[in-house]
C-alpha cells in the first residue's frame, strides 16, 4: 500500500531526501559491510541508493534483498550515460555520447535510451542519470567533452529528447544534467567549483536551450550541477545550492515540475567549500528534492532539524519533495505489482549489439584528409603506431581485432611509460612503411583534469611527418586532439574507445564503410578551418 508523506516522522522525511552510494559488489558481499548498510538503512530510512561498479549477476540480488528489508520502497539510481554496461559488467556498453551527436540520428538516440532502460530495470535500477545536455563549447573542459552530444543547442536538445523518450517509454526515469550547463568550464567540479563566466543572454541562446527542449519533452528529473554562474546568481552560490537557479529559473521561469537532484555532494566543488549539513540545507532551501551522495548523513539530519527549528526550512517544504519522490517511486512500479507489465520487460533478452554497431558506424567522421590518401588500399603497405595515454591494453582490443584482417600491418604501442629514446626508435621503424595509422586513446574521466595527450606522446605525429611518413590520426576520444598535431595528413574522429567504434573506424579507413558522421563541435576549436 502506498504511503502518504504525511505519515512519516520528520527523521523519515529527511531520510527519504538522501541517496547515498551503495558499496560496490565485492565490498557489499562482505558480511560486516552488508551489516553496516542494513543498520544505516534502518537508522536513516534513505530514499534510495546510487549504484556504481556493479556486477550483472551478483549485484541485483543484493539490491533486491535490501529492497525487501526496507519498509519504504527504495529508488535505485545509476550513472548510465553509455548504457547499463557502464556500471554493470556484462550489460550493453554503448560508445561515448558524442557518437550520437555526430550520427545526428534521433532514432539511434531513442534506441540507446530504450535499451539502457530495459537493462537498467532488469538490474533493479529505476532512475538513470542521463542524458548529459551540457554543450561542448570549451575544448579544455576536463570532465564533459565526449560525454556530451556536441555544441549545437538544437541538435543537443533533439538528441537528448529522443534519448529521454526511449528511456521513459521503457520504464526508467531519465535525468537531464548538469543544469544550467557544465560545458563552458575548464575546471572539473569533482575537484573545485567551476565558474561559468558567460552572460545571461548567451545562456538563454545556448546552454539553457537543450534543457527547455527536454522539459517540453517530459523529462522526469533534472540534475543541477555544482557550478557558479554569476549571470544567473551574483551571490556566487553553486547551482545546486542556488534559489535563483533552482526555484526561480528552473521551476519558476522554465516550468519544471519533476524531481530535482543535486550532483554528488561529496565532490570537491561542494565538500571542499561547505560543511555537509550547511550544503544540504541550502540545497533544500533552493528547491532541490534529492541530496545525492551526502558525505555525512548524520550531519544532514542534524542541520535540517536545526533549520526547521530556526525557521530556515519548513516541514511543508520537505513534504513537497517527498511527494515528488513518492510519485517517482509509484511511476516506476514500486508500491505496485504490475511493474513488469508497465515497463514492458521482455521475457527473452535480445542481443543489442546491432544497435551499438549502428551508433558506432554512424559516428565515424572524416575531419580532413589530403587528396587520394583515403580510403586506404587493402594491399597497401602500412604500419600502426598506437598512442595510449592510459596504458590500458584492453582499450585497444577492437583496433587489434579489426586489423586482424590485415595481418601484414604491424602494430606498435606507445604509452606514457616510453621515454624519448623508445619513441624515436618506434617512429623510425614506423615511418619506413610510408603511411602510418595513429589511433589515439585518452580517457575523459573525473579527477584526471586534462583532455589532451602528454607532450611526448603528442609529438609522435609530427615526428613521423618529419621522417617522411604520411600520418592518419584516428581519435578514439576528444575530437579536439587535432589541436596538438594540426599538420597531419588525415584526421578521423570515432569519439569513443568502444570496440565497435574501433571496428567501424578501421572499416571506414579501408573503404568498407562511408564516413557519414558530422563533426558535432565547432571546427574552429580543432585548430583548422575545416568545414562540417
Amino acid at each position: 500500500m502506498r504511503l502518504a508523506p504525511s505519515q512519516l516522522t520528520i527523521r523519515e522525511i529527511i531520510g527519504q531526501l538522501m541517496m547515498p552510494m551503495l558499496p560496490d559488489t565485492p565490498e557489499l558481499s562482505k558480511p560486516e559491510v552488508w551489516k553496516q548498510v542494513v543498520e544505516d538503512q534502518e537508522k536513516y530510512t534513505f530514499g534510495g541508493y546510487i549504484v556504481f561498479r556493479a556486477d550483472w549477476a551478483e549485484t541485483p540480488p543484493l539490491m533486491e534483498e535490501l529492497q525487501d528489508l526496507s519498509e519504504i520502497p527504495l529508488l535505485y539510481s545509476s550513472d548510465l550515460e553509455r548504457g547499463a554496461g557502464q556500471q554493470f559488467a556484462g550489460a550493453t556498453n554503448f560508445p561515448a555520447v558524442m557518437s550520437l551527436g555526430a550520427a545526428r540520428d534521433p532514432d539511434l538516440a531513442y534506441q540507446q535510451g530504450a535499451i539502457t532502460a530495459l537493462e537498467a530495470r532488469r538490474a533493479g535500477v529505476h532512475w538513470v542519470f542521463a542524458p548529459t545536455l551540457d554543450l561542448v563549447t570549451q575544448p579544455e573542459n576536463p570532465i564533459i567533452n565526449v560525454r556530451g552530444f556536441g555544441d549545437e543547442p538544437r541538435n543537443v536538445g533533439l538528441m537528448g529528447a529522443a534519448f529521454i523518450e526511449g528511456m521513459q517509454r521503457h520504464g526508467a526515469l531519465a535525468c537531464a544534467k548538469h543544469f544550467p550547463g557544465h560545458g563552458e568550464t575548464s575546471v572539473d567540479s569533482h575537484e573545485e567549483l567551476p565558474v561559468v563566466g558567460v552572460s545571461r543572454h548567451k545562456m538563454e541562446l545556448g546552454d539553457l536551450v537543450p534543457f527547455r527542449h527536454c522539459i517540453e519533452a517530459g523529462v522526469k528529473s533534472i540534475m543541477v550541477g555544482h557550478l557558479a554562474v554569476p549571470a544567473l546568481d551574483e551571490n556566487g552560490l553553486p547551482a545546486s545550492m542556488s534559489t535563483r537557479m533552482v526555484a526561480d529559473l528552473l521551476r519558476g521561469q522554465m516550468g519544471f515540475k519533476g524531481l530535482v537532484v543535486t550532483d554528488a555532494l561529496n565532490m570537491g566543488a561542494i565538500a571542499g567549500r561547505f560543511e555537509p549539513g550547511y550544503a544540504a540545507v541550502r540545497a533544500l532551501q533552493a528547491g532541490v528534492d534529492v541530496l545525492l551522495m551526502p558525505p555525512d548523513p548524520e550531519a544532514v539530519v542534524t542541520a535540517v532539524l536545526r533549520s526547521i527549528e530556526e525557521g530556515g526550512l519548513s516541514k511543508a517544504r520537505l513534504l513537497e519533495s517527498v511527494e515528488r519522490i513518492f510519485q517517482a517511486k509509484y511511476e516506476v512500479g514500486l508500491w505496485r505489482y504490475d511493474d513488469e507489465e508497465e515497463t514492458g520487460l521482455p521475457a527473452v533478452w535480445p542481443d543489442y549489439a546491432p544497435a551499438v554497431e549502428a551508433i558506432a558506424e554512424g559516428a565515424i567522421t572524416l575531419v580532413s584528409a589530403t587528396d587520394g590518401l583515403l580510403p586506404l588500399q587493402a594491399d597497401g603497405t602500412y604500419c600502426s603506431l598506437v598512442l595510449d595515454d592510459d596504458e590500458d591494453l584492453d582499450a585497444q582490443a577492437g583496433w587489434r581485432q579489426a586489423l586482424a584482417d590485415h595481418p601484414d600491418l604491424p602494430i606498435r604501442v606507445l604509452t606514457n611509460a616510453d621515454d624519448e629514446a623508445a619513441i624515436e626508435a618506434a617512429v623510425a621503424q614506423a615511418a619506413a612503411f610510408g603511411t602510418v595509422l595513429v589511433p589515439a586513446f585518452m580517457a575523459v574521466r573525473a579527477w584526471k583534469n586534462r583532455v589532451s595527450l602528454p607532450p611526448l606522446l603528442a609529438s609522435v605525429p609530427d615526428r613521423l611527418r618529419a621522417a617522411g611518413a604520411k600520418v592518419v590520426v584516428v581519435s578514439f576520444t576528444s575530437p579536439f586532439l587535432l589541436r596538438q598535431f594540426p599538420g597531419v595528413d588525415a584526421y578521423v574522429c570515432a569519439y569513443s574507445p568502444n570496440p565497435a567504434s574501433q571496428r567501424a573506424a578501421v572499416r571506414a579507413l579501408f573503404g568498407e564503410l562511408p564516413f557519414v558522421g558530422r563533426l558535432p563541435v565547432n571546427p574552429a576549436h580543432l585548430g583548422e578551418p575545416t568545414a562540417r
